[in-house]
Formats: structure tokens, C-alpha cells, sequence
């Protein structure tokens, strides 16, 4: 995957207003929370990121893998 583009700082994003959205309908918001998958449990995308078609073939590659999310 490329560099992620951090377009806002984590707290602010963090604290900001959120919206829950389909995968789909993410590419080009930015993230409020983490996205992490289990296993192994690592961050896949943090709070202020931008979210890109890459990200979401990423995450959907993932949960085919028994993976589970935890946002």
C-alpha cells in the first residue's frame, strides 16, 4: 500500500463529528477512528486519513482472510 495521506491531525479528527458509512461510500472521506484488523491487530488506517479505493480493496481483501474489524 502507498503512504497514507494524513489530511487532519488524529485528535481532531478523533473529536470531530462522525458519520458511519458503508465501505463503498468512504473512498475520499477522512477517517474518525482507527481501523484495526484482528488478527494481528494492527492499524490500518488512523484518525485524520484519507481514505483511498486502495485502503477499501485492502480492508475487503482482509475480511476475506477471517479477519475481523474493530473500529
Amino acid at each position: 500500500m502507498s503512504h497514507p495521506q494524513v489530511e487532519l491531525s488524529p485528535r481532531d479528527a478523533y473529536f470531530s463529528e462522525k458519520e458511519l458509512v458503508p465501505l463503498e461510500e468512504a473512498i475520499g472521506r477522512l477517517a474518525g477512528e482507527s481501523i484495526l484488523a484482528y488478527p494481528p491487530g494492527i492499524p490500518i488506517v488512523a484518525p485524520g486519513e484519507r481514505i483511498t479505493s486502495e485502503v477499501i480493496n485492502f480492508l475487503e481483501a482482509t475480511q476475506t482472510k477471517s479477519c475481523f474489524f474493530n473500529r
